[in-house]
């Protein structure tokens, strides 16, 4: 069974490459990096990370499936998709984590790594977004390549930029890996760093429960 998901909502595939796709658990959600003016909104110019709900596992089973919703989730407070390209999509439950070189936030610029709480599986919350790629003072650190745990509860990134460890003096410089907790009750609200590694090249990460699989050309990883 395939089902085309880079489609407008009349099922018609998108005018433009959907690429890097990441799904959720049996399929029921999937996010994606696009820059296709029938999926995007009007005057939308620049790639970005867009949601939805396929039917695949529905129809699979012979079961019915309402019209798949779809959203995009690399946007400003506002609502407004970012005027600068977003890319590499990760996903946990209702949680995307992606890059943006687009400032979504207030007085952040450059590519950072961003979480976003859809929405699209529960009515009960709205879609809001927060920069991940912080440090514990919330001064943006610059990120890319972001990593989500099963549960949405944890997510990774890569960052050039300099930090140090929450109650420690430790000072954390050079390109390294940081694992951070994001709140439950609050979605978007992300806490201090729990842990962090030094790397001299970090180039692929994945979350498995609470640990963390890197790649590193560090010698003594």
């Amino acid at each position: 069974m395939v089902e085309a998901v880079s489609v407008d909502t009349t099922g018609k595939l998108g005018t433009g490459d959907g690429v890097s796709p990441a799904t959720r658990f049996l399929a029921t959600m999937v996010a994606y990096a696009i820059r296709a003016p029938n999926i995007l909104p009007a005057g939308t110019s620049n790639q970005q990370i867009v949601a939805t709900t396929p039917c695949i596992v529905e129809t699979t089973l012979a079961l019915s499936c309402g019209q798949p919703q779809t959203v995009v989730v690399s946007v400003d407070q506002n609502g407004v998709p970012g005027r600068a390209n977003s890319s590499n999509p990760a996903i946990a439950e209702q949680r995307i984590g992606f890059t943006s070189l687009a400032g979504l936030l207030p007085s952040v610029s450059g590519q950072q790594a961003y979480v976003a709480n859809t929405c699209l599986l529960s009515g009960s919350c709205t879609l809001s977004v927060a920069l991940l790629s912080a440090d514990a003072n919330g001064k943006a650190l610059g990120g890319d390549f972001v990593s989500m745990e099963g549960s949405g509860a944890f997510a990774s990134f890569a960052t050039q930029g300099s930090s140090s460890s929450p109650g420690t003096s430790e000072s954390v410089s050079g390109r390294s890996l940081l694992l951070r907790l994001i709140c439950v009750s609050h979605s978007t609200a992300v806490k201090d760093s729990i842990a962090r590694y030094q790397l001299g090249l970090q180039r692929d990460q994945r979350i498995f429960g609470k640990l963390e699989e890197f790649k590193s050309e560090v010698g003594n990883e």
